[in-house]
């Protein structure tokens, strides 16, 4: 008899009453999912679901790029929930990651007086949970939202004045012999792309886009190791190593720290060195160190090509990039604007989302400021000059370092 889940939903003190948000306009919340005849339909699985309810007069406006949106089948498109257990240990994220290939649009929407939008998130095909153990799910980046009189406020309002808000949180417990998904078993998006081969043309494209990829990689391997100076200590019993101003690194990952501390894996410098040499260690062919191949699926939906995807990846899926229509419809590399969708950024920002042996990764990551996704030239740049942490895990901001735009 199969292992059941049992989940557990415990809304927090603060989704007790009406609204989420002191003005009273937008309501967001967990909650458990309901059958037709009104009882729960949870049990035994890991699935929750978060609503907005538009609880006001007037429209307001909220970025979908930190709140959780989900396809049909329960997999989310951003690493937007915060998953952690009671030892504040947080559970890896196992969904998807997804490119546009018009990355530059607004990701605001308006949500109508009365209006109500949900998402059914599957947990376990998201975040790598562990059986026996109790963990509290929240939004990463919050809720905020703009609230504009009629009339004045549209989709495209960027940046929102934005008001904070809170969805609360829920905790989920895994039965203790629950068999959790393992991060290295196979997802169901690997058993159902009957599609995933792709043609001759396609194959071709992509090998060739995967060349100049892996140039570029090397030429930022190269860059950044040039950028290093090695000298002696006043005794000479040491060597110091300082990494003096460098205009293409301070503009995507803010000011390096000296003298660097070459033996200190945790610093935020020392992501950057990690990515860097990780992206060009998965794009490379080479076996000397057994790995996976990178290579391409063409198993789009009609639904992903019509939302603009050129591609996306799984993290735990090494190293497969799924493609759409777009992505061989792209230039190989930028030539007029820094955000014109190129097969080459493509391929280097997806694959720097995938979680291995060599690099746990990047996310795509939501401006504190602006509350928008960081997916564009100028956005990437302010992230640097102000959230060098977030700077430093943000795909965005390793793409254009290794795409140097600017020849630096």
């Amino acid at each position: 008899m199969k292992s059941m889940l049992i989940l557990v939903v415990v809304l927090a003190s603060s989704m007790i009453g009406n609204s989420a948000f002191a003005a009273g306009r937008l309501e967001a919340k967990f909650s458990y999912p309901m059958s037709s005849d009104g009882r729960r339909s949870d049990t035994g699985r890991a699935v929750v679901v978060f609503s907005l309810r538009n609880t006001g007069d007037a429209p307001v406006a909220y970025s979908v790029a930190q709140l959780p949106v989900a396809e049909s089948d329960g997999y989310l498109t951003n690493n937007v929930l915060r998953i952690t257990d009671l030892n504040g240990e947080e559970a890896p994220y196992i969904g998807m990651f997804v490119s546009y290939s018009d990355r530059g649009k607004s990701t605001t929407r308006l949500l109508q007086a009365g209006e109500i939008r949900t998402a059914t998130i599957d947990i376990l095909k998201n975040y790598e949970l562990h059986a026996g153990r109790i963990y509290n799910v929240e939004l990463r980046f919050g809720a905020p939202y703009a609230e504009e009189p009629e009339g004045r406020i549209s989709a495209d309002s960027s940046p929102l004045r934005m008001k904070s808000g809170d969805a609360g949180s829920i905790k989920v417990r895994l039965d203790p012999n629950a068999e959790a998904r393992k991060p290295n078993q196979a997802s169901e998006y690997e058993s159902k792309t009957p599609g995933a081969v792709c043609s001759s043309t396609q194959q071709s494209d992509f090998q060739a886009a995967k060349a100049v990829a892996f140039a570029t990689a090397e030429e930022g391997v190269d860059a950044l190791s040039s950028g290093f100076v090695y000298d002696w200590n006043e005794d000479y019993t040491d060597v110091v190593v300082t990494f003096p101003h460098n205009a293409r690194f301070w503009r995507w990952f803010g000011p390096r720290v000296n003298p660097v501390d070459p033996d200190d894996p945790t610093t935020n410098d020392a992501q950057v060195d990690l990515g860097i040499a990780a992206i060009y260690a998965r794009m490379s062919d080479d076996q000397s160190i057994p790995k996976p191949i990178v290579t391409a699926a063409c198993d789009c939906t009609a639904e992903q090509e019509s939302k603009h995807w050129i591609a996306y990846v799984i993290p735990t899926q090494h190293y497969v990039v799924h493609t759409c229509s777009s992505f061989y419809a792209a230039e190989m590399i930028p030539t007029g604007s820094p955000d014109s969708a190129s097969k080459v950024g493509t391929l280097l920002h997806e694959v720097s989302h995938f979680s291995d042996s060599l690099w746990s990764g990047t996310s795509d990551i939501v401006d504190p400021v602006t509350q928008l996704g960081v997916r564009t030239y100028d956005g990437a740049i302010s992230l640097a000059a102000t959230d060098k942490p977030s700077a430093v895990r943000n795909a965005t901001n390793f793409e254009f370092y290794l795409i140097n735009y600017d020849d630096e």
